[in-house]
């Protein structure tokens, strides 16, 4: 789908930040008491196959749906410079003929039972990984075992015909065609100019035309069999049926898989390169004027689910809400540079975390819309926030727990099963509403302007720019724009006003 050039880089991080990577849960640090380590809801069920496979199950009742996931951590990121989309193309290839629907009959056999098959809908590559979902309508013991045997198939039993592979290659270079158009190659260019040091800019799930036209069926058997592993997949069942049963499915199903070649080494991600400030201006007479200034850090580590990641968790909430909120002000005073402006984190490509301002500016006013960013990011720099801004920020994150709660009990089957994936694939826990509000409430009863103000520092004082993408019709230099960002260095800054 073309995306209007205004909204690349608003969604740029958020369209290509990859699922999530596969890791083992440290365990528990010492010393932290039990009461601060998060709970996980005692109705799922979660396990290890002798083989690897990872699952989790949970009834979900009363809905007579359910939702089937396969997850597997293969993704663009494993692929070489020769092979730049065979995860894509052989996720095309789980709709084509397989062990245990030859002949092309997949798409027949789930439309005999009443189930539409949807390859857009049905799976998805991304830089790490990719996922294959069912979801299953007035579920029958014979769907959710056709269900199964499609994800089996796709996990070790595709047959990967040369035939197949060359009838759906046409498909795919349409796909690929049609994600070059403007903005998308806008997209890409603001990608590699954000993510120089990482691998992910260079590896677009979509793939290189050159690489699509040149793929094989041997290519795509031997990317399928280093990488579709069961140690490196996962497995989520969510609906109405007794979750035991739903283990005993699982086992059934994906117990004899096994490994079909010798595991391959890691890829290598990268890692934030060390830059400071750096501009990148894309001028379009279609674009609707944008300023855009972020800073890169490191990854947040890997740690259990506790008091402490939700102190982290609630500061990038509080700082992001704060700037936003004072950025707001200035656009709606008299005369202001810009329209309105977003705070964003996000993490990208398995390595990165990008703190980011989007501000939409007035009359390709970019001179005054930068300054006045660099003017708000150095006063919070230099005096934090607020005793009244972290009340307000405690009652508002208050309020969106007590919402989670309310909102739990009719989340979808699809739903809990995004969510099972997530943290199943994170060191997250799954739990209920109730205990994330326990938690969430004991870490904003403890939580402090100065562990505020320290992380706003961490993730922008101390990261890697700022980094300022501008797309507008007119065309500032790269050096104007530093000089507007470089020059409210020595103007004076009053404190902030609640």
């Amino acid at each position: 789908m073309s995306l209007p050039l205004r909204a690349v880089v608003v969604l740029l991080l958020a369209a290509l930040t990859p699922g999530p990577a596969s890791a083992v849960p440290p365990p528990s640090p010492p010393g932290v008491p039990d009461q601060e380590l998060v709970k996980p809801d005692p109705r799922a069920i979660f396990g290890v196959l002798d083989n690897g496979l990872r699952y989790g199950v949970m009834r979900r009742t009363g809905v007579h749906d359910m939702t089937l996931l396969l997850y597997i951590k293969a993704g663009s990121a494993d692929e070489a410079e020769n092979e730049r989309g065979v995860a894509h193309f052989l996720e095309h290839m789980a709709f084509d003929s397989s062990r245990a629907f030859p002949g092309n009959s997949t798409f027949r056999s789930f439309g005999d039972v009443g189930v539409s098959l949807q390859p857009d809908k049905s799976a998805r590559t991304d830089f790490r990984s990719t996922t294959f979902e069912l979801n299953l309508s007035q579920i029958t013991p014979a769907k959710i075992d056709l269900g199964l045997r499609w994800l089996r198939d796709a996990a070790d039993g595709l047959t990967l015909a040369q035939a197949d592979v060359d009838q759906e290659r046409e498909t795919i270079r349409s796909e690929y065609r049609a994600s070059q158009n403007a903005g998308g190659l806008v997209q890409h260019e603001v990608i590699d100019f954000l993510g120089r040091g990482l691998l992910g800019p260079s590896r677009d799930p979509i793939g290189a035309d050159k690489t699509i036209a040149s793929i094989d069926a041997r290519t795509l058997r031997s990317f399928y069999q280093k990488w579709y592993r069961p140690e490196r997949a996962v497995v989520i069942l969510v609906g109405d049926a007794p979750a035991e049963s739903l283990k005993a499915s699982v086992e059934a199903a994906f117990g004899s898989w096994k490994d079909a070649a010798p595991a391959a080494p890691e890829p290598e991600l990268g890692g934030v390169a060390p830059r400071g400030l750096d501009v990148l201006v894309v001028s379009d007479p279609r674009a609707t004027n944008t300023v855009n200034v972020c800073r890169a850090t490191d990854k947040d580590p890997v740690e259990p689910e506790d008091v402490n990641t939700h102190q982290r968790e609630i500061a990038d909430v509080t700082w992001s809400s704060v700037l936003r909120h004072r950025l707001a002000l200035l656009s709606q005073s008299a005369n202001p540079p810009f329209i309105s402006a977003k705070v964003t984190m996000e993490y990208a490509f398995d390595r990165a975390n990008f703190a980011c301002v989007n501000v939409s500016m007035r009359d390709q006013n970019w001179r005054d819309t930068v300054r006045n960013v660099a003017i708000e990011t150095r006063r919070m720099e230099r005096f934090g926030i607020t005793d009244t801004e972290l009340s307000r920020t405690k009652l508002q994150y208050g309020a969106a727990l007590d919402h989670t709660v309310a909102a739990l009990p009719t989340a979808s089957s699809r739903g809990l099963a995004q969510v099972m994936l997530l943290v199943m694939s994170s060191a997250r826990v799954f739990d209920t509403g109730e205990e994330d509000r326990r938690v969430g409430r004991m870490a904003m009863d403890r939580i402090s302007k100065a562990t505020i103000d320290t992380r706003f520092r961490h993730v922008w004082t101390e990261g890697a720019g700022p980094l300022i993408v501008i797309l507008s019709s007119a065309s500032p230099t790269s050096a104007e724009v530093k000089a507007a960002w470089t020059d409210t260095a020595g103007t004076p800054l009053s404190t902030p006003v609640d």
